[in-house]
């Protein structure tokens, strides 16, 4: 009885340890994503929040007000306005975007009226007046047309 005990016990500690080593790494490699990969995850939680007007927190997000919590949540301050974050960071060419840098779109005329995070793969996250929170393509027909440029605000 007391063999089996101390067996058992053993292989508790042993399964504890395991399972504590496998958090710990996890957490280790998250941690290591670049910093423009933790933007995009930190987005992507919201995805479905509802759109409002001037809102920047879980509650509701204007385009803006997303970017700037987002980025806030990474440790990094962002002005509160598109037209305030497109003079924010460096210019990036299109095909050179990369996860967490921000995009920026024209509704008329050549000033930002809406913005939102390259996730990757050709897609933005944004908060759509009409859907909230989602992941919409660059291609898009109603957004290709109206893309004004792209601001690098992370450190390579």
């Amino acid at each position: 009885m007391k063999k089996r005990f101390l067996l058992l016990t053993g292989f508790s500690f042993l399964l504890f340890f395991m399972y504590a080593g496998t958090a710990l790494a996890a957490e280790k490699t998250a941690a290591k994503a670049p910093l423009g990969e933790q933007v995009v995850a930190t987005a992507l939680q919201y995805r479905g929040v509802p759109y409002k007007y001037g809102g920047s927190s879980p509650q509701g997000f204007d385009c803006s007000g997303l970017v700037m919590f987002v980025y806030d949540k990474n440790g990094k301050k962002l002005p509160r306005t598109a037209d305030k974050q497109f003079e924010f960071g460096s210019a990036v060419d299109k095909k050179d975007l990369k996860a967490g840098d921000l995009v920026f779109f024209a509704a008329s005329g050549k000033e930002p009226s809406h913005c939102g995070i390259f996730a990757g793969n050709g897609n933005f996250i944004h908060a759509s007046s009409s859907h909230g929170v989602m992941v919409s393509p660059l291609t898009d027909p109603y957004w290709r047309p109206k893309f004004i440029g792209a601001r690098r605000v992370l450190s390579s």
